[in-house]
């Protein structure tokens, strides 16, 4: 759920969102407890915008934010020429993933510190904690 803090209200993603940047938040909910997570947003103008939600920051990317190449210490960054989510598949394999345009649900290795779920809906990425740290896989749960 992208959250504004100013309105108090759920944040729609359609059109530009770039003067509400630095007011979002980024929760994962479910049986209607929300964890605030971090991940990032793409907002719905015709030449989309980039948004970075942390656990402490908010804000529209620029260029120094995303990663320059797929690499497995930018597994789960966005690379700048693509805009796509880097991701560390095991045994030093990385792999570019789109920007979701639908939901899933992801295990991604974040290096040597284990690994982040991911959660996709339509224009947003939502990545939460470290859950594991010897076995590194990329895992699509169903």
């Amino acid at each position: 759920m992208l959250f504004n803090v100013d309105t108090k209200k759920t944040q729609a993603i359609t059109g530009d969102i770039s003067t509400e940047a630095t007011k979002l938040l980024l929760f994962e909910c479910q049986s209607g407890l929300c964890t605030r997570t971090a991940g990032y947003v793409k907002d719905g103008k015709e030449t989309p915008n980039f948004y970075e939600l942390t656990t402490s920051v908010s804000k529209l990317m620029i260029a120094t934010d995303y990663a320059e190449s797929c690499t497995t210490e930018n597994s789960g960054k966005l690379v700048t020429t693509t805009n796509k989510l880097c991701i560390n598949i095991g045994n030093s394999d990385v792999k570019e993933i789109d920007f979701p345009g639908s939901s899933g649900r992801y295990i991604i290795s974040s290096g040597n510190s284990g690994f982040k779920t991911i959660r996709t809906v339509s224009g947003i990425i939502s990545m939460n904690g470290i859950i594991e740290s010897n076995y590194k896989k990329n895992f699509e749960l169903k």
